[in-house]
């Protein structure tokens, strides 16, 4: 993450809905990790590739293919990986839903994204 002081660290991983409701109007909320993408991205050229951490190995490796860089699948290393076993809409409420909805409106709508149910 980009939060760079142990206290905001530890409240995310403490307190994840303490986290999410403390940025809006937080100095975080310039930092890359959790500004709007879509604000980061727009001085992209249209058509450039923007790939997704939901599969980023497939990303990374047409990437590389692109490059004629030599990259395999075990290659990649898996670091800070959530628990499989529990569906990420399991940590928001709806009032979490609001706020990153606010948040990053235009992420959602440019990209895609909509919150799901937890399965």
């Amino acid at each position: 993450l980009g939060a760079h002081d142990r206290e905001t660290r530890l409240l995310v991983h403490r307190d994840f809905g303490a986290f999410v409701r403390m940025l809006p109007g937080s100095d975080l909320f310039q930092d890359v990790h959790f500004a709007p993408q879509s604000a980061i991205l727009s001085a992209l050229p249209d058509g450039a590739f923007v790939g997704r951490f939901e599969h980023f190995e497939e990303d990374l490796m047409k990437v590389m293919g692109l490059l004629k860089l030599p990259v395999q699948p075990k290659d990649i290393p898996r670091r800070n990986s959530t628990n499989p076993g529990i569906h990420y809409a399991a940590y928001y409420t709806p009032q979490l839903v609001g706020i990153v909805e606010s948040l990053y409106s235009e992420d959602l709508a440019k990209f895609g994204y909509r919150f799901e149910r937890e399965t």
